[in-house]
């Protein structure tokens, strides 16, 4: 295995298990959309540790999608902001 398909399967490993952590501290309302896309995590965990080939772009699209949509809801910008529950903020 490369250093590269490596640590993309390290950092791929390290989301889903805080993913896992944060799913239980996180809003009921949106369990299953939040199950679904670990799942997604989880599986290309498992991809890129067989063929890293067949999963860079859903890896970076997927990375993509979440890093706007945390990035323009205000909700999110307000509890990473105010630091008040805690756990979230650690998550």
């Amino acid at each position: 295995m490369y250093l590269q398909q490596k640590i993309i399967v390290l950092i791929l490993l390290s989301i889903s298990v805080i993913g896992l952590i944060g799913i239980q501290i996180g809003n009921p309302k949106i369990v299953v959309n939040s199950i679904a896309l670990e799942t997604t995590f989880v599986a290309l965990t498992a991809l890129s540790f067989w063929r890293l080939r067949y999963v860079l772009i859903p890896n970076m699209t997927i990375s993509i999608i979440v890093i706007v949509g945390n990035t323009v809801s205000p909700k999110h910008f307000e509890i990473m902001s105010s630091f008040e529950p805690l756990q979230n903020v650690i998550i």
